[in-house]
């Protein structure tokens, strides 16, 4: 990650141990995707990598996974990148996923969710052209909701939902982005460009 975006984002503190990755990286099977600005990236899906393939974990202990393989939770930075992991979703009939999505704590649903991996802001929610929100949730509220640290809302347990998944179909809602608590556990994409 740049390190102007992290500071920017994460502060001094959180941006070095963001930052820190391992010299020494664990081999895995990896599929390259190119997207429509001719980049390529390299993605690990859990579920089809032997050692990972029954992991779910928390979003930190994913992120700890990815790192190991000198990746990141995926970023999606593009509307082709976001179908080719949908796609996959799909065809490995995985019910979740977690991305590198994170909103800052203590700020608003809207103007705070970035890509962890890639440092890139992710554009105002309110705005529905800037990602794949759902319509729904748990709460049948517009993504995203905090349902889970919202008194009165189906869930509430007081936990902030600062992490970004795709959940798919789980609300009837298709494969679509979702802010959750991040100690769920789940299956995971890491990337690496």
């Amino acid at each position: 990650m740049n390190k102007t975006l992290c500071s920017l984002f994460l502060g001094a503190a959180l941006c070095s141990l963001v930052s820190s990755q391992s010299t020494s990286c664990r081999g895995a099977r990896t599929t390259q995707f190119r997207d429509n600005r001719g980049v390529s990236h390299n993605y690990l899906f859990s579920w089809e990598n032997g050692p990972t393939s029954n992991l779910n974990l928390d979003w930190d202990g994913a992120q700890k996974i990815c790192r190991e393989h000198c990746m990141d939770l995926v970023s999606i930075e593009t509307g082709g990148e976001n179908d080719f992991i949908k796609q996959r979703i799909a065809s490995g009939a995985v019910k979740y996923i977690w991305t590198s999505g994170r909103r800052n704590p203590g700020f608003d649903l809207v103007n705070s969710w970035y890509w962890a991996g890639s440092g890139a802001r992710i554009g105002p929610t309110n705005n529905r052209a800037n990602g794949d929100w759902s319509h729904t949730g748990g709460a049948k509220k517009p993504q995203p909701d905090n349902r889970e640290n919202t008194p009165g809302d189906f869930g509430y347990r007081g936990y902030e939902e600062h992490c970004l998944s795709f959940l798919n179909n789980f609300y009837q809602d298709g494969i679509r982005w979702h802010d959750v608590a991040c100690y769920h556990t789940k299956p995971f994409v890491c990337e690496s460009q």
